[in-house]
C-alpha cells in the first residue's frame, strides 16, 4: 500500500511538473509571435539608431504579458487544450486596454531614457538623476502588477491606481519581482537571441506568482 502511494505520489508530481513545462514552453513561443517586432528590434538592430521604432513596438509586451498572465490564472481550470484559446482571447479583448497603458509606459521610459542622458555631466543631473532612477523603479515594478490587473478584468487606468499603492504595500514582493526583471532585462542585453528565445515566460511566470500572492493577501485583509 506504502509503495502504491509513493508511485502515485511520484506520477501525480510528474504530472504537474510536465504540465508547467509544456505550459511555459506554450506560452513561451505565444509571447514570441506575438511579440516578434520587439525581439527583432533587440536582436537584430542597433538600439542607438532604432529606440524611437523600439518606443513604437513595446506596446505589444503589455498586451502579450497581460495575456499569458490570464493564461497562467486559468490553466488549473482549462488545462492544455485552453493555452493559445485563451491567450488570443485575452490578447484581442484587452488590446484596447494593454495597447494605450504599455504605450504610456514606453513614452515614460523614453522620457526618462532622453532626460537622462540631457542631464549627463550638467550640475543639475545631481539631483534629476536620482530622481529620474526612482521613477524607472516604480515603473518597473508596478508593470507586472498592472498587467496581472488588466488580465483580471480591471481597466486601464483603474489597474494603475488599484496596482501602484499595491505594489508599494506589498515592497517585499515588489522587490523580488524588481530582482528577477533587473536580471532578466541584464540577459537580454547581453544575449538578446537565446534569453528571448527562452526566458520569458519562466521569469513571468515567477513574477505571476508573486503577485497572485500579493493580491491573495489584499483579499485576506
Amino acid at each position: 500500500m506504502v509503495a502504491t502511494a509513493a508511485r502515485r505520489g511520484f506520477a501525480a508530481s510528474f504530472m504537474s511538473v510536465t504540465s508547467t513545462v509544456y505550459l511555459l514552453l506554450i506560452t513561451d513561443f505565444l509571447m514570441a509571435l506575438t511579440c516578434l517586432p520587439v525581439s527583432v528590434l533587440l536582436t537584430m538592430t542597433d538600439l542607438r539608431q532604432s529606440w524611437l521604432a523600439l518606443v513604437v513596438v513595446a506596446p505589444l509586451l503589455c498586451a502579450s504579458l497581460t495575456s499569458v498572465f490570464a493564461v497562467f490564472d486559468k490553466f488549473a481550470d482549462d488545462g492544455w487544450n485552453g493555452i493559445a484559446k485563451n491567450y488570443f482571447r485575452t490578447w484581442g479583448s484587452t488590446a484596447k486596454r494593454t495597447l494605450p497603458i504599455g504605450l504610456g509606459y514606453s513614452v515614460l521610459g523614453m522620457v526618462i531614457g532622453v532626460d537622462w542622458a540631457a542631464f549627463a555631466g550638467t550640475d543639475f543631473g545631481f539631483f534629476a538623476r536620482p530622481i529620474l532612477a526612482v521613477i524607472a523603479v516604480l515603473a518597473i515594478a508596478t508593470f507586472p502588477m498592472v498587467c496581472l490587473l488588466m488580465a483580471s478584468g480591471f481597466k486601464g487606468l483603474q489597474s494603475i491606481k488599484v496596482g501602484v499603492p499595491l505594489a508599494v504595500r506589498r515592497w517585499q514582493w515588489t522587490l523580488l519581482n524588481l530582482a528577477v526583471l533587473t536580471v532578466f532585462v541584464s540577459l537580454v542585453f547581453a544575449r538578446p537571441a537565446l534569453v528571448l528565445l527562452v526566458a520569458p515566460s519562466p521569469v513571468a511566470y515567477i513574477v505571476f506568482g508573486g503577485i497572485k500572492y500579493s493580491l491573495t493577501r489584499k483579499n485576506n485583509e
